[in-house]
């Protein structure tokens, strides 16, 4: 009687195993349908090397014929730096989907690292229209070019889709240049001072562009420090659980970057990971990591469930100047954006406790990630109800 039971407590123990939350197999199938692949990503980098090598000394040369002197590239090897999603290994490349651009930071120093003044011939937007006149010169006439708020964003055509690089502008400081470094480079990223960010584009009447003072270079390092503390078994459920987060997104927003962009949610997970004992396990689930994630910021990020004052609703940012990442919505978008974000955190919860099975978390999960590629096993008919519902 004894072994049958002890048997019986084996068979059910194994049975409680297999119904624990969301396979972690599930997510790594779907990472593997929507991330960019290695070799896409190594395409791109050698693609922005392209474009450097033929355009870096042409650019900062117009800008000192065009625009004053003072201008200076930086030694070899510190001319450009990878942002992003390709940067902090975040990468997405379904192409009608939430596909990753190549974002890239362009470094250069103005009278050595001074702030730069802002005259006729030198204002910010004129030195992106500087460098964009470069790039229509040196390289092939099969690219476009548009001038954003923060980047000369350059148009790849591709098949089967196009690719972009988003190229931004960085003047690198001196320690000593207002404002001061020690408000910059904060531990445990120590590498460059503040810099100065090109920032709008031309537009009729009064130039509304300016400098923006800004730690963007450390973004990224700051970013892969913290993701990487715990070793390469939990940066893996990391960067999973990043991929996955802006699956979501793009269900909610689409291709639209302006609005929510795919930073802030990194942030969040970033937030939660600094913020954890030094004792705390190591996260080895994607989706208990997506859940945790959920619940901090439900409370920190937006007022405990999206309650009341959604004008405060913010995830700051983590380089100075710590802006708002959900600045660019309403007062009434941010409101829609937390609900979204909380009928996620529903799912997630839902989805989450041992009891439940990884068939029947997949149909919960399914509704909050977009019908192309399918999240687990494609349903027949797909599910409609609502994410979170």
């Amino acid at each position: 009687m004894k072994s049958r039971l002890f048997i019986m407590s084996v068979v059910l123990c194994a049975m409680a195993q297999a119904l624990a939350e969301v396979k972690e197999q599930t997510s790594k199938d779907y990472e593997l349908k929507v991330q960019m692949s290695q070799a896409k990503q190594d395409e791109l980098r050698a693609n922005v090397k392209s474009i450097m090598d033929k355009t870096y000394t042409a650019v900062i040369a117009k800008w000192n014929s065009s625009a004053g002197t003072g201008f200076a590239g930086m030694p070899a090897g510190q001319e450009y730096q990878f942002q992003g999603s390709i940067g902090y290994k975040m990468a997405l490349s379904k192409p009608d989907g939430a596909k990753s651009d190549a974002d890239v930071a362009f470094l250069y120093k103005y009278n050595g690292g001074d702030n730069q003044p802002t005259t006729a011939t030198l204002y910010a937007a004129k030195l992106k229209e500087l460098a964009r006149d470069v790039y229509r010169a040196n390289l092939t006439t099969s690219y476009t070019y548009e001038i954003k708020n923060p980047v000369v964003a350059i148009n790849v055509p591709s098949t089967p889709t196009q690719d972009h690089v988003d190229i931004a502008f960085f003047n690198e400081l001196k320690t000593s240049a207002t404002p001061p470094a020690n408000q910059c480079v904060l531990p445990p990223v120590t590498t460059m001072p503040c810099s100065q960010l090109s920032w709008g584009k031309t537009q009729s009447g009064p130039d509304p562009s300016s400098w923006v003072a800004s730690d963007r270079l450390n973004l990224t390092e700051t970013l892969n420090r913290e993701f990487d503390k715990r070793g390469t078994a939990e940066r893996e459920v990391i960067n999973r659980a990043g991929k996955i987060f802006k699956e979501w997104r793009f269900k909610q927003f689409g291709a639209d970057e302006e609005k929510v962009p795919s930073l802030a949610l990194v942030v969040l997970i970033y937030n939660l990971l600094q913020a954890r004992a030094a004792s705390a396990p190591v996260y080895t689930n994607t989706f208990t990591l997506l859940k945790d994630t959920l619940v901090r910021s439900a409370t920190i990020n937006f007022n405990n469930n999206c309650a009341n004052q959604p004008q405060n609703f913010q995830i700051p940012g983590i380089t100075y100047p710590f802006t708002n990442l959900l600045t660019n919505l309403t007062t009434d978008q941010k409101q829609e954006f937390c609900n979204g974000l909380m009928s996620f955190k529903r799912a997630v919860e839902q989805a989450t406790p041992t009891a439940v099975s990884d068939t029947d978390a997949v149909k919960i999960l399914q509704p909050c990630f977009p019908p192309d590629p399918c999240f687990g096993p494609c349903s027949q008919p797909p599910i409609t109800r609502a994410c979170g519902g």
